[in-house]
């Protein structure tokens, strides 16, 4: 059976997301999709509460969109804060996940040490994990700028695919 699935990277600014399409059979993931969401606001005098409803605004009407065919959601969960900014980032994105969670019915959630741990390298940089995902998966889509990788989009992008694989390896009693 052919399941499709969603990962997820939120984040206040930018949310990656990647689709694909799990093969319960053949233990086979194809990734066919990659976007990183990232808000625009208007420039100028505005509230940051304001902004900061706008940005939310955004990135769930693209997670409504995205998820709403998925057989399977896995979104990493970010762990803590050390700051105001970073909290209040952090407070966005388990709203997020509540609200793809009420969507679905079920969200699978993996740590940042699963992701990384996929990867083979626990202090794994940006660049390892996209580098680890166009070896496993030169399918998959990343998002490009001049016929080179797009790091800026990308990293998002790279985190949604590799959180699939650790989701998938927390599920792979159900498949079997």
């Amino acid at each position: 059976m052919k399941l499709r699935v969603v990962g997820l990277d939120p984040s206040l600014r930018n949310l990656g997301i990647a689709k694909g399409f799990y093969d319960t059979e053949t233990k086979k993931l194809t990734i066919d999709f990659c976007l990183t969401v990232s808000p625009k606001v208007p420039k100028g005098s505005m509230r940051v509460g304001t902004r900061d409803i706008l940005r939310v605004r955004h990135l769930l009407d693209a997670l409504a969109e995205h998820i709403k065919e998925a057989d399977i959601v896995i979104a990493e969960i970010p762990i803590g804060s050390q700051s105001a900014s970073a909290m209040k980032s952090y407070a966005v994105c388990i709203a997020l996940m509540a609200v793809a969670q009420k969507i679905m019915g079920k969200l699978v959630e993996v740590t940042p040490q699963q992701v990384k741990a996929i990867v083979g390298n626990l202090k794994a940089s940006k660049a390892d994990v996209i580098q680890w995902v166009q070896q496993h998966h030169p399918e998959a889509p990343l998002e490009r700028y001049r016929d080179s990788i797009n790091a800026a989009k990308a990293e998002h992008q790279a985190d949604a695919v590799v959180a699939i694989h650790a989701g998938l390896e927390t599920l792979q009693s159900q498949f079997n």
